[in-house]
Protein backbone atom coordinates (compact mmCIF):
# COMPACT_ATOMS: atom_id res chain seq x y z
CA UNK A 1 0.00 0.00 0.00
CA UNK A 2 1.36 3.42 -0.68
CA UNK A 3 -0.28 6.79 0.65
CA UNK A 4 0.39 9.89 -0.74
CA UNK A 5 -0.05 13.48 0.81
CA UNK A 6 0.79 16.42 -0.98
CA UNK A 7 0.90 19.70 0.75
CA UNK A 8 3.33 22.78 0.01
CA UNK A 9 6.46 22.43 2.24
CA UNK A 10 9.70 24.62 2.10
CA UNK A 11 12.92 22.49 1.92
CA UNK A 12 15.88 22.71 3.62
CA UNK A 13 19.45 22.07 2.74
CA UNK A 14 21.53 19.15 3.75
CA UNK A 15 19.98 15.56 3.81
CA UNK A 16 20.28 15.31 8.05
CA UNK A 17 16.83 16.26 10.00
CA UNK A 18 17.54 18.53 12.59
CA UNK A 19 13.85 18.69 14.79
CA UNK A 20 16.37 21.02 17.21
CA UNK A 21 14.04 21.60 20.24
CA UNK A 22 10.66 19.80 18.39
CA UNK A 23 12.94 16.61 18.57
CA UNK A 24 11.82 16.34 22.42
CA UNK A 25 8.26 16.07 21.78
CA UNK A 26 5.62 12.81 20.72
CA UNK A 27 5.15 13.52 17.18
CA UNK A 28 2.27 10.49 17.45
CA UNK A 29 -0.61 13.35 18.66
CA UNK A 30 0.10 15.72 15.30
CA UNK A 31 -2.63 18.02 16.43
CA UNK A 32 -0.84 18.33 19.58
CA UNK A 33 2.74 18.65 18.08
CA UNK A 34 1.30 21.02 15.43
CA UNK A 35 -0.11 23.42 18.53
CA UNK A 36 3.13 23.29 20.53
CA UNK A 37 5.36 24.20 17.74
CA UNK A 38 3.10 26.87 16.61
CA UNK A 39 3.28 28.27 19.92
CA UNK A 40 6.77 27.79 20.70
CA UNK A 41 7.04 30.22 16.79
CA UNK A 42 4.37 32.50 18.41
CA UNK A 43 6.70 33.45 21.78
CA UNK A 44 10.02 33.40 19.83
CA UNK A 45 11.65 30.55 21.33
CA UNK A 46 11.44 28.58 17.86
CA UNK A 47 12.54 30.01 14.29
CA UNK A 48 10.68 27.26 11.63
CA UNK A 49 13.03 28.51 9.28
CA UNK A 50 16.23 28.82 11.46
CA UNK A 51 15.48 26.24 14.23
CA UNK A 52 14.75 23.29 11.53
CA UNK A 53 16.84 21.39 9.39
CA UNK A 54 13.67 20.01 7.66
CA UNK A 55 11.36 20.15 5.09
CA UNK A 56 8.41 21.29 6.57
CA UNK A 57 4.70 22.73 5.64
CA UNK A 58 3.56 25.65 7.19
CA UNK A 59 0.10 26.20 7.85
CA UNK A 60 -0.62 27.97 4.68
CA UNK A 61 0.40 24.85 3.02
CA UNK A 62 -1.55 22.52 5.15
CA UNK A 63 -4.91 19.55 4.37
CA UNK A 64 -7.58 20.65 6.91
CA UNK A 65 -9.03 17.34 5.68
CA UNK A 66 -5.61 15.15 6.18
CA UNK A 67 -4.85 16.56 9.93
CA UNK A 68 -9.26 16.48 10.35
CA UNK A 69 -9.18 12.89 9.54
CA UNK A 70 -5.95 11.87 10.60
CA UNK A 71 -6.95 8.69 13.18
CA UNK A 72 -9.54 7.68 10.76
CA UNK A 73 -6.63 7.91 7.68
CA UNK A 74 -4.10 6.13 10.27
CA UNK A 75 -6.87 3.38 11.22
CA UNK A 76 -8.40 2.27 7.88
CA UNK A 77 -4.05 2.07 6.78
CA UNK A 78 -3.70 -0.16 10.42
CA UNK A 79 -7.05 -2.42 8.75
CA UNK A 80 -5.92 -2.81 4.80
CA UNK A 81 -2.11 -4.63 6.80
CA UNK A 82 -4.05 -6.74 8.69
CA UNK A 83 -5.73 -7.95 5.72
Amino acid sequence: MIFTRITKYFPTPGSKQDWGILERFNVKDIERFLKISRFLEAIGLLDMEDDIKTPNTRSEGESEEFYGNYPEIIDAMADLSRN
